[in-house]
């Protein structure tokens, strides 16, 4: 089960679990995607399937992700997601923390000018209250990885191609972080199980 803030999110996890049954429900009012969806993926998207109608969350799942949550979704969306969930049932939460607005998908591309993500610490505080087991959080791009970008690109620009890939297999080496670390990368995933 797929719970997508935006269409973004929909089309790129679509893309990368291309293949496996999902019921994808999107939350917020960009049901009228359906056709985008359509046109991106290829394959047929039901509009009617756009919903949190109580019909389609009565198909618990053991697995599910939550593509970013927003300040601006309804209030009554973590607690229906926790109900498509089983008890033990795994959910992947994907997060921006602040340093999100340097990401391509949050930079005004005229999707919604209006979104704003929810964020780690309220991420964290609604699978708390939620009744869910934090398991684990990854970073993604966390800050050492931040560094040697930097880096790789400072010595791209002095022409020292030697350094620069050295620095490029650095930043590659640290991008996926947990631990303290994933609470400075801008992308993070918070891996929870339902009690």
């Amino acid at each position: 089960m797929l719970f997508a803030s935006s269409p973004f999110y929909a089309r790129e996890l679509l893309k990368r679990l291309h293949g496996c049954k999902i019921l994808l429900v999107a939350i917020g009012e960009w049901g009228l995607w359906a056709s985008d969806l359509q046109r991106w993926l290829g394959v047929e998207v039901d509009p009617a399937a756009f919903s949190l109608a109580p019909q389609h969350l009565n198909l618990c799942a053991y697995c599910a992700i939550w593509a970013e949550p927003e300040l601006a979704d309804d209030r009554q969306v973590p607690e229906r997601v926790r109900q498509a969930l089983l008890p033990g049932g795994k959910l992947c939460v994907i997060f921006s923390s602040r340093l999100a607005r340097f990401l391509p998908e949050w930079q005004g591309n005229g999707e919604r000018p209006d979104k704003h993500p929810l964020g780690l610490q309220q991420v964290m505080q609604w699978l708390r209250h939620g009744d869910f087991a934090i398991e684990v959080l990854y970073g993604f791009h966390g800050p050492r990885s931040i560094l040697w970008g930097y880096a790789f690109r400072l010595m791209e620009r002095l022409g020292r191609g030697d350094l620069a890939d050295r620095c490029l297999h650095r930043m590659r080496a640290g991008y996926v972080v947990s631990g303290w670390q994933a609470l400075w990368a801008p992308v993070g995933v918070a891996v929870a199980r339902r009690k």
